[in-house]
């Protein structure tokens, strides 16, 4: 048997790292007929409407994580640069969750694809830009639904 690089290892374990998350978080979605919430990027919503049943609430809680993830990718990054590694993982948890609530399926993979990096001692990653990307496009996704935005 021939020797492995350890990057080459290093790169397949993520991999099937990101296979396994993507069947953890992807869900089957299926259009709720005249949702405005349908085919919204980066979203599924599908459970969530079915729980809840009321998309101005969801709406709402879309806008109670928009207004308050303004501020999440500076902290973030300033946790990082400071090296308090405890306030980035508490944060990220805390995203991931939010994210899980409203259905942001891209944001909540991309969060545990960070903070795994980050329980990794891989604080200055390509997660890093992955993380930034994907909570800016959940933010224009949602901006997208809200009224007067």
């Amino acid at each position: 048997m021939e020797p492995h690089d350890e990057n080459t290892l290093g790169h397949l374990k993520q991999s099937i790292q990101d296979s396994a998350l993507d069947g953890m978080v992807r869900a089957t979605h299926v259009p709720v007929p005249g949702s405005s919430l349908n085919n919204l990027p980066g979203f599924d919503l599908t459970n969530l409407l079915e729980m809840l049943g009321d998309e101005k609430l969801i709406i709402r809680l879309m806008e109670i994580f928009y207004q308050d993830s303004v501020n999440i990718l500076s902290d973030l990054e300033r946790g990082i640069a400071e090296g308090d590694l405890d306030v980035v993982k508490t944060m990220l948890h805390t995203i991931k969750g939010s994210a899980g609530a409203i259905g942001a399926t891209d944001l909540l993979r991309a969060s545990i694809i960070l903070e795994q990096n980050i329980m990794q001692g891989h604080a200055q990653s390509s997660a890093n830009e992955r993380f930034a990307i994907t909570l800016r496009q959940a933010r224009e996704a949602i901006q997208s639904i809200l009224p007067g935005c």
